[in-house]
């Protein structure tokens, strides 16, 4: 699933959503498959006991190697809530946090998760402080298109579900 991702060693902005079938992560693996994790109903189990039954997944990151690092100025989400997943390729837990809490090392391959509560609204204004905050750290990644999924419950903050599946159409360059 990971084998390209461990031989090539992308840069981190590239194994963002990683289980984003049409993000740039899909380069480097099998982003079906990370989509799959993310909708394991162990997983769904443990986040819904921290941040209620009604849940959206947000983000990934395939995290290589080292510990997960999760700011929580870097979430455009309001009210701001949410609850982080680190789980191995294998589908076990390593942890499971709300938004603040730290979580442990990963000693290898493993994915951070970002889930937040369908009764909070992801905000698309690049303007938002966390999009600021985000373009400043990591200009390669631009959440404000980013595909939100809701994997269990409903919405209840009215959030926007077509953003992020909509393909660019191919153009020719002009001559």
């Amino acid at each position: 699933m990971i084998a390209r991702a461990l031989e090539k060693r992308p840069r981190r902005e590239w194994l963002v959503a990683a289980h984003h079938p049409w993000g740039p992560a899909a380069a480097y693996v099998d982003a079906w498959a990370l989509l799959d994790l993310c909708h394991a109903p162990a997983i769904l189990d443990a986040v819904a006991a921290l941040i209620g039954p009604d849940l959206i997944l947000w983000d990934s990151e395939l995290l290589l190697d080292g510990g997960p690092e999760d700011d929580p100025a870097l979430w455009p989400v309001e009210p701001l809530a949410g609850a982080l997943a680190l789980v191995r390729l294998d589908g076990s837990i390593l942890a499971c946090a709300r938004l603040g809490e730290p979580l442990p090392a990963c000693g290898g391959p493993a994915l951070l998760i970002r889930y937040l509560p369908a009764a909070s609204r992801f905000v698309r204004d690049p303007g938002h402080p966390a999009h600021i905050a985000q373009m400043e750290a990591e200009p390669l990644v631009d959440r404000t298109r980013r595909p939100l999924w809701l994997v269990r419950g409903r919405d209840r903050a009215a959030n926007d579900f077509v953003t992020g599946f909509a393909l660019a159409a191919p153009c020719w360059a002009a001559a």
